[in-house]
């Protein structure tokens, strides 16, 4: 993946010589911080979650609405809210797994469709 840095107002692509520095940079910064790892996952599964809140929040007003009435809850909204769940629990196991940081920041969760 291409680096880029800010040269005035201008964003600037790495040259090869500045690449293979941050290269060397970033490996003995690993070596120096082994926990690294771990804080690239918990940050990434961190982020994971902020975005499934607003997914489930749609449909909040359901569980809300049995909670207060006994109404029941439609399938499609606890298969949609099972989804959700499932995926990000799916995410977490596969992002705890990863030993590549690059990856792990790249890593995207497949979504449920929207209800």
């Amino acid at each position: 993946m291409t680096r880029y840095h800010q040269i005035g107002d201008k964003r600037v692509a790495f040259t090869a010589e500045e690449e293979e520095k941050w290269d060397v940079k970033e490996a003995q910064f690993r070596l120096d911080h082994p926990e690294g790892l771990e804080h690239t996952r918990a940050r990434k599964i961190a982020r994971l979650k902020l975005q499934t809140s607003p997914k489930l929040s749609g449909t909040d007003w359901y569980i809300t609405r049995k909670s207060e009435t006994d109404k029941a809850i439609p399938e499609a909204v606890m298969t949609y809210r099972g989804a959700v769940r499932d995926a990000m629990v799916k995410a977490e196991e596969v992002i705890n797994k990863m030993t590549d940081e690059e990856k792990i920041r790249e890593y995207r969760i497949n979504w449920p469709d929207k209800l």
